[in-house]
């Protein structure tokens, strides 16, 4: 009896898992619309409507792709899940700023992964939209656009939101009670420095952070 107990107790928990990357990637499919824009210091004016269209489609290609590689591991268990974040997913970060010729990356107050954390002009935009969050005007849709100069080059920033909209990804970035045993085991060995959890519903994740030269 205590053998089928723990057997049952393991597909339960990995049934979690894996419906809580099924529901992030949902949760991603849904970020997909065309975002609306809201300005910062003006930049919104001043980047030309090419450079907005690169980071644009740069950033939901990422998503897209990332949903799709998301959906595919969800058949092969909680060990080829959790070795997708924390390897894949970087490399198909890298790949895909390679390709679109961007300067992409995903980035959190709360990283899971380290190579995830912001920098102080990225950490200033996500303060940003999590005040939206708490005044209730932010959406799936906003988008932060800045502009930033390096080495006598400007850039145009874009900051795509990740907001956590569906109860079942709290099976992963909950707080200790929605995050079950097995599932918090799996995520500790994986991610040794994890901050990604203790979140509630409608709590701003992350985002997608997306830089190009300003060409004319």
């Amino acid at each position: 009896m205590n053998y089928r107990r723990r057997i049952c107790t393991a597909l339960c928990s990995a049934g979690a898992f894996l419906a809580a990357v099924a529901f992030t990637a949902l949760d991603i499919s849904h970020s997909l619309s065309t975002p609306c824009i809201s300005s910062m210091q003006h930049a919104d004016s001043a980047i030309p409507h090419h450079v907005k269209a690169t980071l644009q489609h740069a950033s939901g290609r990422f998503l897209a792709t990332l949903r799709d590689v998301l959906i595919r591991s969800m058949a092969q268990g909680i060990p080829h899940a959790a070795s997708l974040c924390a390897d894949t997913a970087q490399t198909l970060t890298r790949s895909l700023a390679q390709e679109q010729r961007v300067e992409l990356r995903r980035i959190s107050l709360q990283a899971r992964n380290p190579l995830n954390r912001p920098n102080s002009r990225e950490q200033q935009h996500l303060q940003t939209l999590e005040r939206m969050q708490q005044v209730g005007t932010l959406t799936d849709s906003t988008v932060i656009w800045d502009i930033v100069e390096r080495d006598g080059i400007r850039y145009a920033h874009m900051i795509r939101p990740i907001i956590l909209n569906n109860p079942l990804c709290l099976n992963c970035h909950g707080t200790h009670k929605d995050i079950a045993p097995e599932t918090a085991a799996v995520l500790s060995k994986r991610y040794p420095q994890d901050k990604a959890r203790g979140y509630t519903l409608g709590q701003v994740r992350g985002a997608v952070s997306v830089l190009s030269p300003i060409t004319p």
